[in-house]
């Protein structure tokens, strides 16, 4: 069965006919929501396409699917752009009645501002700067606070001069970074003589001595082509337009929805929306903000010695932004008990918060091929956040997907997240311009139970992450015990910290049976490897290149946990060490916040062997301050070997090996990543 939708359709029509007919008494349909609920009425025994024309659909509400709407195995549903077109469904509103006007000296256009919030705008297609101050780079703090570092603030100390008591005060929003999340703080007061500022939300973290943020939304900041400032008082949204830009024919698109697509599942009763996908389709124009109900993760501080990663409601915890990744941040697609469904080919753009979002009970979906760009939080987030919320989510595939630039509003979020959710693929994606994490795999702090198991993250390509903003992230990030995981086949490159803690491949508190084999990691404003304590892991066969010094660099990082006993905490062979500076491995040593930490480096806690290690520059080399012949007798790299592995052009990224080189002599196995990356065209277009 064949349905249409049009622009120029009506939903009083039969949806049977792509165009009108000559009389207009019957043609497509005009919204979706029409062509679904014709689906469900029908309850499909045969294979349903609903061919969704060019143009842009706005949505009044959020598009709700159900297991109603289901389709079958042999009677599937799809949603699907019509041949050759780009149909674009739109959770924002068009914005006219625009004139010229003055400004802060500067020529503008205003209208009449909508009468919800926002904090995007996008005009032709394109999205633009709220006003903002220092116009570039960062605000620095003077001085941190005394408070707890996890609890955070509303006081702030600022620089006299850099924060004023601006018109519209309450407007103005404070977007503070702080190792590795920012927090978007309402701001309630300034003090331009002693140099405080007050917000109505506490930060996420304390800020540090030097400690940087930004504001926005500054009435006396809107000075410059491409930049906007909505003033809630006089109900005016003021617009610097780029030269060429003319009022008459500018499309100006404000966002109001959070959710364009919500896929109701109720997997608790065993109903799923499933066998349903959506082809060559846009998505646009999402809006999210924080309410007093948002459920956000954040440190138990009972125990500072454990650290448990719990969740609270705002409206207790008072806090501007969740601990780690933007985690409570919505997508512009959510769902929950969803199975076999997919997405292909379609485009993400323009939105506030996630792209896609597969919660609860989510099995066996595939997402492919698609694109998310221009994105206010990450891309992808799957599974849950506790291990308790069953029924888990699990068999998912995110592959050949196009991603970034993203964390545009919420600088914490990753590319790919990956909760409490086992036996899913994440291969061949694109990965790139981020603030924050690339791939992010299980959500258990240290020991505790873990349901993140037999996940495969490979050919992936990743780079640009971090780009100086936040700290202590990882173009591959895993959290607990994993067992089965492998990473394997990623190259991952060019990553820089704000601060500290920028890392190729990053085991993070308690990872434990962790394969990480043949992965590129190069140009690292960190460490290549690092792992903050864990069990029986390995790190094999990797090529870990040019970590730089000037972010405390080394190759391989460990920070070993006191509390846990003998184990063996990783396994590190037959990788190629390739250095220019900093030291081959470092050790965090004693984390003397909290004195639970030893030293790392005990030689009955390792296997390090038989790898393969150069300096280009010729340097002494140091692992974890000791020279070579001391390392040695410490018991580490007992057949390991110092020589060239001959790369074909390392300065260039390429890092092919010759048949002769001295590294496969040794027992390096090289291997291809060629083909990382999105192996099809990818994004609505490529459908066409």
């Amino acid at each position: 069965m064949n349905l249409y939708v049009s622009t120029v359709g009506n939903d009083r029509w039969s949806g049977r006919f792509p165009e009108p007919n000559s009389d207009y008494s019957d043609g497509p349909f005009a919204t979706v929501a029409r062509a679904r609920d014709e689906i469900r009425r029908k309850s499909p025994r045969v294979p349903t396409r609903v061919h969704i024309r060019e143009g842009l659909y706005f949505l009044n509400e959020s598009l709700v699917f159900t297991p109603a709407d289901s389709g079958t195995k042999t009677a599937p549903v799809k949603y699907a752009a019509f041949t050759g077109e780009n149909p674009v469904l739109s959770g924002g509103k068009r914005i006219q009645g625009w004139s010229k006007t003055r400004i802060n000296d500067k020529e503008a256009w205003v209208t009449e501002a909508p009468d919800w919030t926002f904090r995007q705008l996008w005009i032709n297609d394109g999205r633009r700067q709220r006003s903002r101050l220092p116009q570039d780079g960062f605000y620095r703090i003077p001085r941190k606070t005394e408070c707890e570092w996890y609890e955070g603030t509303t006081d702030f100390f600022v620089r006299p001069g850099d924060m004023k008591v601006w018109q519209n005060l309450e407007d103005v929003e404070m977007v503070l970074l702080a190792s590795w999340v920012e927090s978007r703080m309402p701001v309630v007061a300034v003090d331009e003589v002693n140099g405080t500022v007050k917000t109505g939300l506490r930060s996420a973290l304390a800020p540090s001595d030097g400690s940087r943020y930004y504001v926005e939304n500054v009435r006396e900041a809107l000075t410059q082509p491409g930049s906007w400032y909505c003033d809630r008082t006089e109900k005016k949204l003021y617009y610097i337009p780029y030269q060429g830009e003319e009022l008459e024919t500018c499309i100006v698109i404000a966002p109001r929805l959070a959710n364009l697509i919500v896929m109701e599942g109720m997997p608790d009763d065993g109903q799923f929306l499933e066998q349903v996908s959506f082809e060559g389709l846009t998505f646009a124009h999402t809006e999210w903000r924080r309410s007093d109900s948002t459920p956000i993760m954040r440190y138990d501080l009972s125990d500072i010695r454990t650290k448990k990663l719990v969740y609270m409601k705002s409206a207790v915890d008072n806090k501007a932004s969740d601990h780690l990744a933007a985690v409570s941040v919505p997508g512009a697609v959510v769902g929950v008990g969803v199975r076999d469904c997919c997405f292909s080919n379609c485009t993400i753009t323009h939105v506030g918060g996630y792209g896609i979002e597969l919660g609860r009970g989510c099995q066996n979906n595939v997402i492919e091929a698609c694109v998310f760009r221009d994105l206010g939080a990450g891309g992808v987030k799957l599974g849950t956040q506790t291990v308790v919320d069953a029924p888990i989510s699990f068999g998912n595939q995110i592959v050949d997907c196009d991603i970034g630039p993203g964390g545009l509003v919420f600088h914490g979020a990753v590319g790919i997240w990956l909760g409490q959710t086992p036996n899913n693929l994440v291969a061949h994606n694109h990965i790139h311009n981020l603030f924050y994490t690339g791939i992010s795999v299980g959500w258990s702090m240290g020991y505790d139970p873990s349901a993140a198991h037999n996940n495969r993250i490979e050919y992936n390509h990743i780079h640009d992450i971090g780009k100086g903003w936040l700290s202590d992230f990882g173009g591959i990030y895993l959290l607990g015990d994993a067992p089965g995981t492998v990473v394997h086949h990623n190259v991952v490159h060019d990553l820089s910290s704000g601060e500290y803690g920028a890392c190729g491949l990053y085991y993070d508190e308690g990872t434990c049976q962790v394969v990480g084999e043949n992965n590129l990691l190069y140009n690292i404003a960190g460490d290549a490897f690092f792992m903050h304590y864990g069990k029986n892991n390995i790190l094999r066969n990797n090529i870990l290149a040019f970590s730089i010094k000037g972010g405390l660099g080394s190759a391989v990082d460990v920070l070993e946990h006191g509390r846990i006993g003998e184990h063996i905490a990783v396994t590190i062979e037959h990788n190629i060490i390739y250095l220019r500076e900093g030291e081959v491995y470092r050790s965090a040593g004693v984390y003397r916040a909290e004195e639970i930490f030893l030293s790392a480096w005990e030689p009955t806690r390792f296997n390090i062997r038989n790898n393969v290690i150069w300096d280009a520059n010729d340097r002494p080399l140091l692992c974890a301050g000791r020279t070579w012949p001391e390392w040695l007798k410490q018991g580490a790299d007992a057949g390991s070997r110092i020589v060239d592995p001959l790369f074909a052009n390392a300065d260039r990224g390429d890092f092919s090996l010759p048949p002769h080189s001295p590294a496969v002599k040794a027992g390096f196995v090289p291997f291809d990543v060629s083909d990382v990356g999105p192996r099809v065209p990818v994004g609505a277009k490529a459908a066409k």
